[in-house]
């Protein structure tokens, strides 16, 4: 496995490939990986783009890494709304060949080498990308621990990953996964999963010894810290739940 000791920080620069629509308002962005950039699966980066104006966060920005430390590029997956900030505009016209500068890794919130207890990812939205990378890489190593990965969207059309992850358990026995939708009557596409938010009563329904998990939770900040609340609630102890907040997209 690859190590989770922390590796040397610098700026590196890198190569943009392509980017690809994956859900409503998302996009995946790839870069080249640098040879000597290893990270480890939920691990982020810092990504500096040139030619940003006129943004006042700068042209700087953090993006967790969706991509497994296994594949040969490097892949990040954001939200661009209808009126993105100028450092959004910029990475959107990004074209091929273009470079950028990438500096990392960084971030506490990965898959551990061993785990000796089964683990939940609960994550809200775009909070989702970590577990993209985590599970990714737990497919294509045999990772012998138990996952399961709830997951909230909003409509269908913004369930980033639902068809990459439903491969994943397919080739993964250890790997199950539940998608549920907030406002399945604002979806155009069908829906016959679960539906509402992730509770501790959902969660209860697939996992009936759900206490005995360590959890993993990601999302917006609302998200996370009413999730947090909520699994304290249930007697889940905080030393089994780590979490990570994203502040914007």
């Amino acid at each position: 496995m690859i190590s989770t000791m922390a590796q040397e920080l610098k700026n590196i620069t890198t190569i943009f490939i392509k980017k690809e629509k994956v859900a409503h308002e998302t996009y995946s962005f790839y870069f080249k990986k640098p040879a000597r950039f290893s990270y480890v699966a939920g691990q982020c980066m810092k990504i500096t783009l040139q030619d940003v104006r006129g943004d006042n966060r700068g042209p700087r920005r953090f993006f967790t890494i969706s991509s497994s430390p296994l594949d040969e590029e490097l892949m990040i997956t954001t939200k661009i709304i209808k009126k993105p900030s100028m450092f959004k505009q910029r990475l959107f016209s990004l074209e091929q060949g273009n470079e950028v500068t990438i500096f990392g890794p960084m971030g506490t919130f990965f898959l551990p080498d061993e785990s000796n207890h089964p683990l939940i990812f609960l994550a809200g939205g775009i909070g989702v990308t970590p577990f993209h990378s985590m599970i990714t890489y737990a497919t294509s190593i045999n990772y012998p621990t138990q996952i399961y990965l709830f997951a909230s969207f909003s409509s269908v059309e913004e369930a980033v990953f639902y068809k990459d992850f439903v491969r994943l358990s397919k080739e993964n026995l250890f790997v199950k996964i539940i998608y549920t939708i907030t406002h399945p009557g604002k979806s155009r596409e069908k829906w016959q999963g679960e539906v509402g938010r992730i509770s501790p009563g959902m969660i209860k329904k697939y996992i009936p010894e759900f206490k005995n998990y360590h959890l993993y939770i990601c999302g917006p900040e609302k998200m996370v810290d009413e999730m947090f609340e909520m699994m304290k609630s249930v007697e889940i102890t905080q030393g089994k739940i780590r979490k990570e907040q994203f502040s914007g997209y």
